[in-house]
């Protein structure tokens, strides 16, 4: 009841906000009118400014922030009539992004910006970074659409791409003038690079006004002169310091000074350092520790106290670590919809999954004179509705802003009614072939309702795992053998050699062997022959099938994986396992690859602790040492 009077709660709230969003997106207003209607929705939502006093002084500040930016876009109305809603929307979002906000009283202390942000200031101390040549000055470029001979046509209404040298002067002496005191900084290296920089002609003009004398790059880094200070690198500026200007600084500069050794640093007087210094020994080292994920010792649930899904035993024989965050600890991948440029491989998924299953019920649904025989293919008005239903879940999808930009979208939509289309194609072939007809569609089970319970698989030591899920599509043939497939749009790369010699690839394919035992359960018949297959229904996966027949040696061998798989849980083997070679450009782990840095260094560690007593039997599973070299060969011909 509760959870029903929430969603409530948000369905009001939800079509409240979109009748005040259509409102004000119903024609142009005056700017000031904008601000005001802006400024409502915070204050209904979010409480007026008696509210924030118990808000967090962060979120305080940026509500004031945006306070001021609509005081100031609200007085645009003196320089431009009404505007559309998407235009003030574009313009508020400008002006917060440039908005750098400020600690303190405006006037005292550092401030930081551009060149130009000094120009008229009155400044005690004055530092410009950056004097090099192609940096400050900057390169100037022609603009590809607006070039120079043509914005000399407009006399002086567009500024010369060239005079941009000279602003940039001008703003610099202004800014030096102001200021009682001045530090240039001229960066000699480039590590991107590793090339020698040649110094501002601009710096060389304060040099050589300081010097009496005009002086050039070489002069100017060979100088030894009070007013000239060299700065080899940061390890170097830290030990020539007069004194450091904040605790991280001084406390560096104290390390340095002691020149310690790993062993001494685990030791030190301060715990932040020698926390540190045991976890980067610990992680350098080839034993398995509790800073590469060994949880030993620790309660870690095990897989056979609840039901689980096969995905996420899955997840953990592809990477163990990402198991522990994801299903041990809860924490998820922030998904940011409003950033995808395309819609995402998951979302493309479900949405054909979905598309499909509604099909397929559909079907079913019919009395049993109109549903098609094996022999007997998808008639036209069949293939209209697939292509509607599938019309219509793409809509809905872009309803709630998971399709990406429209440019993309126009293009991946077409994609998807056209793998759609062909499906049934694929399909006609395949019920003809085989002799079968769809029997369910999403059959689930071990979810506690009135349902099939959940699937038991039986480990090596007499122990059961049981597992939850849905199937997407059960058909039986003539013949009573069952059929189970589970859909698939990507491509088949991953999937490439599994069998019945090799039915769950080290752990990481288990829906097909739990999906043919719940088939078995679902038809009563213990005995029926099951193959069971991944479908790849898409242009990309060339609508193949992948899988095998599930005997008693494909359950067998399942079996003794998972007994691995709970075996390594429960003693808390986490190590994050990432790929030996990989040829894609994008993250294959989330939460290895969380700066998108890549894994070389986790991948190297991987490889110094695989051998520790502790990750042997995972080893073994994921990647026995003939499947690397098997691997890298593959790659390197590809």
């Amino acid at each position: 009841r509760e959870d029903a009077e929430r969603a409530r709660e948000l369905r009001r709230f939800a079509l409240g906000l979109i009748d005040d969003l259509d409102g004000a997106a119903a024609g142009p207003r005056p700017w000031g009118e904008h601000a005001r209607w802006a400024r409502g929705l915070l204050e209904r939502f979010l409480g007026g400014p008696g509210r924030r006093a118990e808000w967090p002084p962060v979120e305080a500040k940026a509500a004031e922030r945006l306070d001021v930016a609509l005081e100031r876009l609200g007085g645009l109305d003196e320089v431009e009539g009404p505007v559309a809603l998407d235009v003030f929307v574009r313009t508020l979002t400008l002006e917060l992004d440039a908005d750098l906000s400020r600690v303190g009283r405006l006037g005292e202390g550092v401030l930081v910006g551009g060149i130009g942000l000094g120009v008229g200031l009155d400044i005690d101390l004055v530092v410009v970074l950056g004097l090099a040549e192609g940096t400050f000055p900057a390169t100037v470029r022609e603009d590809s659409l607006l070039p120079d001979h043509e914005r000399q046509a407009t006399g002086g209404e567009l500024p010369l791409r060239r005079h941009q040298l000279d602003l940039q002067h001008r703003q610099l002496l202004a800014t030096l003038a102001g200021a009682e005191r001045h530090v240039l900084g001229v960066p000699r290296g480039d590590l991107r690079r590793s090339t020698t920089r040649v110094p501002s002609r601009w710096a060389l003009d304060v040099a050589s006004e300081l010097a009496g004398a005009p002086w050039w790059t070489d002069e100017l880094y060979a100088a030894q002169v009070p007013w000239v200070a060299h700065v080899a690198s940061f390890d170097g500026g830290l030990r020539s310091l007069a004194f450091p200007a904040t605790e991280q600084e001084h406390r560096l500069r104290s390390l340095l000074a002691a020149q310690p050794t790993p062993a001494s640093l685990a030791h030190h007087d301060d715990p932040v350092l020698a926390r540190a210094a045991d976890a980067l020994t610990a992680r350098r080292g080839g034993r398995f520790t509790r800073f590469d994920g060994n949880l030993a010792g620790l309660a870690v649930p095990s897989p056979t106290a609840t039901t689980t899904s096969p995905t996420r035993l899955e997840r953990w024989a592809g990477c163990p670590f990402a198991y522990l965050l994801q299903d041990v600890l809860g924490v998820a991948v922030v998904e940011n919809p409003e950033e995808q440029l395309r819609i995402t491989p998951l979302d493309w998924g479900n949405l054909v999954h979905e598309t499909l299953e509604r099909f397929i019920l559909e079907v079913l649904a019919r009395p049993g004179g109109e549903q098609p025989e094996p022999h007997q293919p998808w008639t036209a008005p069949d293939r209209a509705r697939l292509l509607d239903l599938g019309a219509q879940l793409c809509a809905e999808y872009a309803q709630r802003g998971r399709v990406g930009r429209p440019i993309f979208w126009r293009q991946d939509r077409a994609r998807i009614l056209a793998d759609l289309a062909r499906f049934l194609d694929a399909d006609n072939l395949t019920r003809a072939d085989r002799g079968a007809r769809p029997h369910a569609a999403e059959l689930a089970f071990g979810f506690g309702r009135a349902g099939l319970e959940a699937v038991p698989l039986e480990l090596a030591d007499g122990r059961v795992v049981r597992f939850r899920g849905k199937a997407d599509r059960v058909d039986v043939a003539d013949d009573g053998s069952i059929h189970i497939v589970d859909y698939k749009t990507g491509r088949r790369d991953r999937y490439r050699g599994l069998s019945e010699d090799e039915p769950d690839k080290g752990g990481t394919r288990l829906q097909l062997a739990v999906y043919g035992v719940a088939a078995r359960l679902h038809r009563a018949a213990p005995e029926a022959p099951v193959l069971a297959e991944y479908w790849f229904v898409s242009t990309k996966g060339d609508f193949r099938r992948v899988g095998y027949l599930v005997t008693p040696e494909v359950l067998d061998r399942v079996g003794r994986t998972l007994g691995t798989i709970v075996g390594g849980i429960e003693a808390g083997a986490f190590p994050s396992h990432p790929t030996a070679v990989s040829s894609s450009p994008f993250k294959e782990c989330e939460y290895c690859d969380v700066d998108g840095l890549g894994v070389t260094d986790l991948r190297k560690a991987w490889e110094r602790k695989r051998s520790d007593p502790a990750l042997v039997p995972y080893a073994e599973l994921a990647e026995p040492l003939e499947g690397v070299a098997a691997e890298v060969e593959e790659v390197a011909g590809a």
